[in-house]
């Protein structure tokens, strides 16, 4: 958890949340993207 930008790791309902915001209407414009939900792991080691 220390390499974590958030110090925290992520809960089940952020990715539901993100997966539902990505499947929604809202979303509509948002094409060939990856959205990392991480906690900020994927970018500590950079």
């Amino acid at each position: 958890i220390k390499d974590f930008s958030l110090k925290r790791l992520i809960e089940p309902a952020e990715v539901a949340a993100a997966a539902v915001f990505l499947a929604s209407d809202e979303s509509s414009a948002i094409t060939g993207h990856t959205l990392v939900v991480s906690c900020g792991l994927h970018i500590s080691h950079y």
